[in-house]
């Protein structure tokens, strides 16, 4: 998976030289790393003899090669450094006895201006940081926010500006670039669900390994989990574990004990972010490698809530185990590639874990493991790498056509951008595809605030509302007995599955290590979109209907009613009103008008149903009194008793009937 530069160390008869080679990569640091800055060449075959790389202070003479179309350049200020790095050495080196240089080619971390040059000619120029806006070859302001351990990255415009070296994702030094290529699959499957049956999918999977084991996973916490891996160590099988170093927390009592455990049983266990430098905000995947053949993907830790012992209690979640050796490979270069980057779990020698945890039997499990065995289409998901890739996730969301089904921990906007799934799903939705989201309800995940997913929820129905799109979003249901959604999954056209860790922020999808597969296989669709659809019906909470306020109107006037501010823990789909007082509610929509020709008063009422067919029903009391400029509902014979009507009996009986139904007021 690694790109090998060909790069041809003569010149060759014909080449060309024109203005294609370009300054594609640059990070400032001598550590972690070093300095280095890559060159591309975005044209024809050209000769660099005669060309320079110039801060203004030094100069590094290229070396006299041609550099193929398409082909790159890697120049570093020594190689160890790179190496350490990016796992590979560079082309040339400037500092150790490499290319030739004049003066101190070191760049400045405040800001520093790159150029390259051919002869005298500027053929290039990156600018970054502090310093004058008004340089050669570059126009408008400066390229911002390099910082220690992220380096600049072009994308594939030219345009001379900071424009050029923008992007929504930040570069971080030694992120891996896997790319996205699906497999194709023939063998034996597991699908599993939490809390139901993921205990008894993971137990079968570790029994059956028989010469290695890979472990990677943000926690591991299982006590029952680290028994098994223990056992294998200690009787010869080679176990290799590699967890997140420091995690939202921090790594708890129990947790380092299982991990002494597992150490001390002869298991190599690695931690990322321990050290000074990593690739990753968080190391946040969930995955198992078993015998160079098969791999155990889930949206879960491996901890006693995504893999609780009797399935009567813990997370919605989802996993697959599938026997492929092509996609074994796979996951085993990503593990080779990230812990390279880990330093060993040093034991603390505790090892006195419990296995007593405490357990609330809430939730009746449903369902059973699944094995089978088919042909598979299987596609890779990695954060950073692939994780916004048209050819993923984003893809199968493009890609719909029916359904689409969403169960995740959270989503939200990016900060002042769109969420790009988010945004995705409007559209599948505005096209016509049957699009359905559920968040969970947790308290911390509630609250009202634009990372929360009662605000998620609430605008995007208002957006589905509005557009009159097939988008419902709704909560998990907190008496379902599950503690809570912790999935990161979704189901297109009941065949196509996501099962991954990636949570629906920026993080979790641009700079965490995630992992997840993307299955086509009907039967699959079917098992997780079942699961789904029970999770979506299970709803015995009713809504709360909101007729409105009460008010006192004139006659003939326009007399809007609006039920918006009525609530449903997943989505409100009708909206009656009963708009006469004859017990019939004979109007739909969630905003209605009326108007009342004569004085009195009148009991609107609006009654509210969800999918599950709860309901709850509100009403308003609108007076109606004379439009004295029109003298509606009063003749002129009557015009002053009606006002003392109106004074002595309408307005006591209106206090009366409010007192009434204030008190009986949910």
């Amino acid at each position: 998976m690694i790109m090998v530069l060909l790069i041809s160390p003569l010149p060759l008869t014909g080449a060309q030289e024109v203005d294609n080679i370009k300054i594609v990569e640059v990070y400032i640091y001598s550590d972690p790393g070093c300095e280095y800055v890559v060159l591309e060449n975005w044209g024809a075959d050209t000769s660099l003899q005669g060309w320079t790389l110039t801060n203004g202070r030094g100069t590094v003479h290229l070396p006299d090669i041609v550099l193929a179309a398409g082909d790159r350049l890697v120049l570093a200020e020594e190689e160890e450094g790179y190496k350490e790095v990016w796992q590979r050495s560079p082309d040339y080196t400037w500092d150790t006895g490499g290319l030739p240089r004049t003066g101190l080619f070191r760049l400045v971390d405040k800001g520093d201006d790159v150029m390259l040059m051919k002869g005298d000619e500027l053929m290039d120029t990156f600018c970054y940081g502090d310093g004058e806006d008004d340089v050669k070859g570059w126009a408008g302001p400066r390229f911002r926010g390099m910082s220690r351990g992220f380096y600049a990255k072009r994308n594939s415009r030219d345009t001379d500006t900071a424009e050029d070296w923008t992007w929504v994702r930040r570069w971080r030094l030694g992120q891996s670039n896997f790319t996205v290529e699906p497999i194709d699959a023939t063998g034996n499957a597991t699908l599993f669900a939490a809390p139901d049956n993921s205990f008894d999918a993971m137990m079968d999977f570790l029994d059956c390994v028989e010469s290695n084991l890979v472990v990677g996973v943000y926690i591991l916490s299982n006590p029952f989990m680290a028994e098994k891996i223990a056992n294998m160590s200690s009787q010869g099988i080679e176990v290799r574990v590699l967890v997140e170093g420091s995690p939202v927390g921090g790594i708890s009592a129990h947790g380092r004990r299982i991990l002494n455990f597992i150490r001390e049983a002869g298991a190599e266990v690695k931690m990322l972010r321990a050290g000074y430098f990593s690739p990753y905000n968080f190391f946040h995947s969930k995955f198992m490698i078993a015998d160079n053949s098969s791999v155990l993907v889930s949206s879960e830790n491996f901890g006693s809530m995504g893999y609780p012992m009797d399935g009567n209690y813990g997370n919605r979640g989802w996993g697959m185990v599938i026997e492929d050796g092509t996609l074994a490979d796979f996951f085993t270069e990503m593990y080779l590639w990230d812990s390279h980057y880990a330093n060993p779990y040093t034991s603390t020698g505790d090892t006195d874990y419990s296995t007593e945890y405490d357990s609330y039997p809430t939730y009746r499990p449903l369902y059973h493991t699944k094995y089978m065995n088919g042909n598979f289409t299987v596609t890779p998901v990695l954060s950073p790498d692939s994780s916004m890739s048209e050819d993923t996730i984003l893809g199968m969301i493009d890609g719909a056509e029916n359904n689409i089904k969403v169960q995740q921990f959270y989503a939200y906007e990016w900060g002042d951008m769109e969420n790009p799934y988010l945004g995705a799903l409007i559209r599948a939705a505005e096209r016509g595809v049957d699009v359905k989201i559920q968040l969970d309800s947790t308290w911390y995940n509630l609250g009202g605030g634009r990372t929360d997913n009662d605000y998620t929820m609430e605008r995007l129905n208002n957006i589905s509302y509005q557009r009159n799109i097939t988008l419902e979003v709704g909560l998990l249901d907190p008496y379902t007995g599950l503690d809570k959604i912790h999935n990161k999954g979704m189901v297109v056209d009941n065949r196509r599955v996501l099962i991954s860790s990636i949570n629906w922020n920026s993080n979790s999808v641009l700079q965490n290590r995630e992992v997840g597969l993307i299955v086509d296989n009907e039967a699959v669709g079917e098992y997780f979109a079942g699961i789904f659809m029970h999770d979506w019906k299970s709803d015995i909470v009713r809504p709360i209907a909101d007729a409105g306020r009460d008010r006192v109107v004139q006659a003939g006037s326009i007399v809007n009613f609006d039920g918006s501010y009525s609530w449903d823990n997943k989505g409100i789909v009708s909206y009656r009103w009963d708009l006469t007082g004859n017990g019939i509610y004979e109007t739909d929509g969630k905003i209605v008008s009326a108007v009342f020709r004569q004085p009195g008063i009148y009991i609107i009422s609006l009654r509210v149903e969800d999918e599950a067919g709860n309901v709850d029903m509100d009403t308003a009391v609108i007076t109606v009194i004379e439009d004295t400029s029109t003298g509606i509902g009063l003749t002129d014979g009557n015009r002053g008793l009606s006002w003392v009507i109106i004074s002595a009996v309408a307005i006591p009986i209106f206090l009366c009937i409010l007192f009434v139904y204030k008190k009986y007021e949910r």
